[in-house]
């Protein structure tokens, strides 16, 4: 069997469509799609905040969410980055005409032949609160979900959050939140949001006693891309397993990053001829992205690193903090005793923090 090394899309986040039952999404324990529709059949009202590092999976829950409930709302998934060009001219009328325009672009049965995206009121918040009364005006609820934020400015994402709030009542609002707006001044405009954490797996058997449990769903994701059935995705061919436990242990959990590692390690498989890569190979894709992420420090960072791993990073400056969890520097894991921070594998070792 020829195996699509490419199919493993890293930096590709899954469509509605792809999280369907079979298909290419595995789904999370914990924070997720699952949990946050539980929650809203439970009744929770108040919007929803996703947030956690780049790569690890926030924009696949979103699209994940929009399939569970499909047929209990008329939701919209909005990814702002594809279809508004921020500038430093982008106004907050501008995100929220754009948020409307795709909901215009998805317009049920009940809205008249005819109305125009215009007739539903004046720019901005006008706009938008027509079409999600329009919208629901048959009795169903209304969902946006809206990712793309991170690209704006803290100001905008700011009070592009404060706005969609304030929908309470009117829609059920999740948004990827960038992680600049979780921590720090900006905070307060996510105060009457229930956050969700998306963060690595956790794969780390000191914190987690059902790990094995998380590296098999690791597995099975791989397998799903690469078009291996789940239950054989654990034992098709020793060598592969090898290179992802390997890929696993080097990513921390995080999604994007394992899937990067098997995609440069097949590379450099396919280099010297073989159709699987072996250990050694994921080792040479771990020095490629462990020279990346080095790019990516600053002076003091290393000394910052060292003091948060093992801790709850309370007494981390929080710039540096925002910036270390966002790229993936630190990863943040849930335990019994709460959360605790570990410097990124790869990265461990670089800035002097012990290994295993």
């Amino acid at each position: 069997m020829t195996l699509d090394w490419k199919a493993l899309s890293p930096t590709r986040p899954l469509d509605p469509a792809e999280t369907e039952a079979g298909k290419l999404y595995v789904r999370r324990d914990g924070a997720g799609a699952a949990e946050v529709d539980l929650l809203f059949q439970a009744g929770l009202d108040q919007p929803v905040a996703f947030f956690g590092p780049a790569g690890a999976g926030k924009s696949t829950e979103l699209a994940a969410l929009v399939a569970r409930r499909a047929t209990r709302w008329h939701g919209t998934l909005v990814r702002l980055d594809r279809v508004l060009p921020y500038s430093d001219n982008t106004s907050l009328d501008d995100v929220l005409d754009a948020i409307a325009a795709e909901m215009f672009g998805t317009s049920p049965a009940h809205i008249p032949i005819g109305a125009t995206f215009d007739g539903f009121g004046a720019r901005g918040r006008d706009r938008l609160l027509g079409m999600v009364r329009a919208f629901g005006s048959d009795g169903r609820p209304v969902g946006i979900l809206v990712d793309g934020l991170e690209k704006a400015s803290e100001g905008l994402a700011r009070r592009t959050l404060t706005a969609l709030g304030e929908l309470r009542g009117e829609a059920q609002v999740i948004v990827v939140a960038p992680m600049e707006v979780i921590t720090g001044q900006s905070a307060h405009a996510l105060a009457d949001y229930h956050l969700v954490s998306v963060g690595p797996v956790n794969v780390v058997p000191d914190f987690n006693p059902e790990w094995e449990r998380a590296w098999k769903r690791l597995f099975e994701l791989v397998g799903r891309r690469l078009g291996i059935p789940d239950d054989l995705i654990g034992h098709t061919n020793v060598v592969l397993v090898s290179a992802m436990r390997r890929a696993i242990r080097a990513s921390g959990g995080l999604v994007r990053t394992y899937l990067q590692l098997l995609q440069k390690a097949a590379l450099y498989g396919t280099v010297r001829g073989a159709t699987t890569p072996t250990d050694d190979d994921v080792a040479r894709a771990e020095a490629d992205q462990t020279a990346f992420m080095l790019r990516l420090l600053k002076d003091g960072d290393a000394a910052s690193l060292r003091a948060a791993h093992g801790t709850s990073g309370l007494e981390v400056e929080t710039s540096r903090k925002v910036r270390f969890l966002a790229n993936g520097l630190l990863l943040e894991y849930p335990t019994s005793n709460g959360n605790i921070l570990r410097v990124a594998p790869l990265l461990a070792s670089a800035v002097g923090v012990p290994v295993g």
